[in-house]
């Protein structure tokens, strides 16, 4: 249990961070169920999506470090997500953001993400097709 057990890349730096969580969750389990051993079952049945969503994430940051700084569509995405986050603090938090500064589960942390993403694709999908639109409409006025 705790930071020995979670087996992951340190790109994260959310180690010890996991391991205290276990603390708390275990603790959780340990005083809602009858018996250590339906204890520890609820206690693997609850965290092991978060250590597996931690492990991901540890990944996910080494390419962010390795690779995508140097790009400017993330170095807008994160200038955004920092907007919207200013803008909409209870509704949008950057991946970043809630991984270490919330006690959002890990795994929801990736699933709001992905939320954010699919929000963020519509909305510029949907800005293309109103400029296209747009152009379209004006060109055939002048015809």
């Amino acid at each position: 249990m705790g930071d020995a057990a979670h087996a992951m890349v340190p790109f994260y730096g959310q180690g010890m961070n996991c391991g205290m969580e276990d603390c708390l969750v275990l603790n959780n389990c340990l005083n809602s169920e009858g018996s250590i051993a339906s204890a520890l079952s609820a206690y693997t049945k609850h965290r092991n999506p978060d250590a597996e969503a931690m492990c991901d994430l540890a990944l996910y940051n080494y390419i962010e470090m390795r690779d995508l700084v140097n790009k400017k569509s993330f170095l807008l995405r994160k200038q955004l997500d920092n907007l919207l986050h200013w803008l909409f603090p209870s509704s949008w938090v950057p991946l970043y953001t809630s991984v270490t500064f919330s006690r959002m589960r890990y795994h929801e942390c990736i699933t709001n993400r992905k939320w954010q993403d699919s929000v963020l694709t519509n909305i510029t999908y949907s800005s293309f097709f109103f400029l296209f639109a747009i152009c379209v409409a004006k060109y055939f006025s002048f015809i």
